[in-house]
């Protein structure tokens, strides 16, 4: 069988455009992929602590058990509040936490990171690096404020 040439081109032009959806099925599973790799990154940590006794309590002044190099950097002299939905008021300055890994957690204003030791109902014991650098500041150990 012969076929005219308006045949040969509407098959030609069917076999191109299935060729360009396979392209583009490709293109968007690739997408989903990598979106899904994102999005699995962005997920909240798995704390291992309960955050209730975080944000529960007003914390008091901190009782410094040891200092680093980088401590100059770290003055509070208030008290300290973290609250629920990711704000934490230092004296009256706001700041940002969030959990970086199952024991510590990120006051991104002031980049550092706090790495919890103990966490009770009457005692919070953390270690303080500045953060991204890793530098120690101070082990210090806060008590809420009755």
């Amino acid at each position: 069988m012969i076929q005219s040439r308006t045949g040969l081109r509407t098959d030609a032009l069917k076999l191109r455009l299935w060729i360009n959806r396979r392209k583009m099925n490709r293109k968007i599973n690739i997408i989903f992929a990598l979106l899904s790799l994102f999005l699995l990154q962005c997920e909240d940590q798995e704390f291992k602590y309960d955050k209730e006794l975080l944000t529960g309590p007003t914390w008091g002044l901190p009782e410094i058990v040891d200092s680093g190099p980088g401590a100059g950097d770290f003055l509070q002299a208030s008290t300290t509040k973290f609250h629920e939905n990711g704000r934490v008021v230092i004296g009256g300055r706001t700041d940002y936490w969030k959990v970086m890994s199952s024991s510590s957690i990120l006051l991104q204003e002031r980049n550092q990171q706090w790495f919890i030791i103990n966490l009770t109902e009457d005692k919070l014991e953390v270690e303080i690096n500045k953060h991204p650098a890793g530098e120690y500041m101070v082990h210090a150990v806060f008590r809420p404020v009755e």
